[in-house]
């Protein structure tokens, strides 16, 4: 098995060429493209009912995966996962695993298996990821994405590093963490940095340049606001106004230079 990653950056692509008989399991949805010589089949994650259920309804990963494999010839596909950003590959060799947030998770040769591990009482009622996270362990190569940017910290033993919560992808699993508020709680409320994770080496981290939940409260406003006639009200910030988004109407342009000089003119 031969992989490559392709446009990497803010929309990365993993190419995966797989001689006869190899096999590559995936996040469903992930398949781009593939060559006829790759058979897909959807399997239970984990290999087994129990873990498939943990994965899915305590860990937040999907109740199945998907498989391909190379037949009789040699084939290549093409995957890619849901979110704009980079793709990283670890190697796995037995002696750590790695813990993954939801949805970081793309891709794995066969012998690494994904499991769910229990955090705490403490730490799920703080960590936006809840009580489980995603466990990650056996031998071969793992992908992970990622929203925006990767970067991966090497921590010496004995040194503390603290990551927000929407920022972090995956650490390994011989890495200490604790949950703590960013400072006090008057500097957390105003500053806008609350629960973060204190890492404590020797071990791994990997962290995200951009944040999920912040992007996803940024772009609220911009989302047209629909109308009990199916069709849109316009944005919170008044800059879709005239969208018609599932009315079925032609009329969906809007133009924003007439939007700034109407008002102007109302001044």
């Amino acid at each position: 098995m031969k992989t490559k990653i392709l446009f990497q950056g803010s929309y990365a692509l993993l190419k995966v060429n797989l001689d006869p008989g190899e096999e590559i399991k995936a996040e469903p949805g992930a398949m781009v493209a593939m060559t006829e010589a790759i058979k897909m089949e959807v399997k239970k994650s984990g290999g087994g009912l129990f873990k498939s259920l943990k994965a899915k309804f305590l860990g937040g990963e999907s109740f199945f995966n998907t498989y391909f494999k190379a037949q009789e010839q040699s084939g290549h596909l093409f995957l890619a996962p849901k979110s704009p950003g980079s793709i990283a590959e670890l190697t796995l060799d037995g002696s750590k695993g790695f813990i993954l947030e939801k949805g970081a998770f793309l891709a794995a040769t066969p012998d690494v298996n994904l499991d769910v591990k229990f955090q705490g009482l403490a730490k799920g009622f703080l960590n936006k990821e809840g009580f489980f996270l995603i466990k990650v362990e056996g031998t071969g190569n793992l992908f992970l994405n990622c929203f925006g940017g990767l970067e991966k910290i090497n921590l010496a033993s004995g040194e503390k590093f603290i990551v927000d919560n929407g920022h972090l992808v995956a650490f390994s699993s011989d890495t200490d963490y604790k949950i703590t508020k960013a400072g006090g709680w008057l500097s957390s409320i105003f500053s806008g940095e609350g629960i973060v994770l204190e890492f404590s080496g020797p071990g791994e981290v990997y962290i995200q340049s951009r944040n999920p939940g912040e992007f996803g409260r940024w772009l609220l406003p911009f989302i047209p606001i629909p109308t009990p006639s199916g069709g849109s009200g316009g944005s919170r910030f008044g800059f879709a106004k005239n969208n018609t988004w599932g009315s079925g109407e032609e009329n969906s342009s809007y133009d924003m230079e007439d939007s700034f000089d109407d008002s102007f003119d109302d001044e």
